[in-house]
């Protein structure tokens, strides 16, 4: 256990019955997780991952997360809390699950920063670094957070990610403690907030593997300034269909 960053602390059994075109749902196991111990590099399936890769196909990702050099384990501080994932001197602060999940459902208690430039992500991406989903993205400052999913790429694009449009979702308090939920079935994703359903999407949901990610830094895509700054995580939970 002292090489996981996340432990277990709560197995429960839930719901029973088969998945149909009902509204019941498959037999369900939820796993609780607190931050205990940190990790930072490459998951162990990584170069089953790279071994299937190939140059520009639009379903694989160019830039695998764990390439990134930015990243520091000084970054992660645990607290009575939970976890602060940290931006500062240079370095930014990246957790990825110890674990992989097909379908189900992953729920996130999380107090973005405020500080302006600071970006800031819950997001789970699959076996080829795509399907990725943002199950929220905020740039610090803004009045509002980022729900999108990416699906592809199209590398004869300067965007490169295929993405969702409208993305943007207001009416909550990203300075504040907030519950960031996505639901992932073999023929939909559904974004919660708060319990709310934000996002329905029927476009880009694989049957491989997927990766749970919580990461704070800088970019263009905030800003470019590079504040310190930390993203808090109390808990997250995974109920695995």
């Amino acid at each position: 256990m002292s090489v996981l960053f996340f432990r277990i602390v709560l197995i429960a059994i839930s719901l029973t019955g088969l998945y149909s075109c009902t509204s019941q749902k498959p037999t369900t196991v939820t796993e609780r997780y607190t931050f205990q111990k940190e990790t930072v590099g490459i998951p162990p399936w990584q170069s089953k991952w790279e071994r299937k890769h190939q140059p520009e196909d639009p379903d694989w990702r160019w830039n695998m997360p764990w390439n990134h050099e930015g990243y520091s384990k000084d970054n992660i501080e645990h607290t009575d809390k939970g976890v602060k994932i940290w931006a500062r001197n240079g370095k930014e602060g990246c957790l990825h699950s110890n674990f992989h999940f097909k379908y189900g459902i992953v729920t996130a208690k999380i107090r973005l920063p405020k500080e302006e430039g600071a970006w800031s992500s819950f997001w789970i991406i699959g076996e080829s670094g795509l399907p990725e989903y943002d199950v929220v993205e905020y740039c610090g400052g803004e009045q509002y957070v980022n729900v999108t999913q990416h699906w592809g790429y199209n590398y004869d694009s300067s965007s490169y990610k295929k993405s969702t449009l409208h993305n943007k979702r207001r009416g909550v308090n990203p300075n504040d403690w907030n519950l960031y939920q996505v639901e992932i079935t073999p023929y939909k994703t559904i974004y919660r907030i708060n319990g709310k359903v934000v996002r329905k999407m029927k476009r880009g949901t694989s049957s491989g593997e997927r990766l749970v990610l919580l990461t704070c830094g800088w970019g263009t895509y905030c800003g470019g300034k590079t504040p310190d700054a930390y993203m808090e995580v109390e808990w997250l939970t995974v109920e695995k269909y």
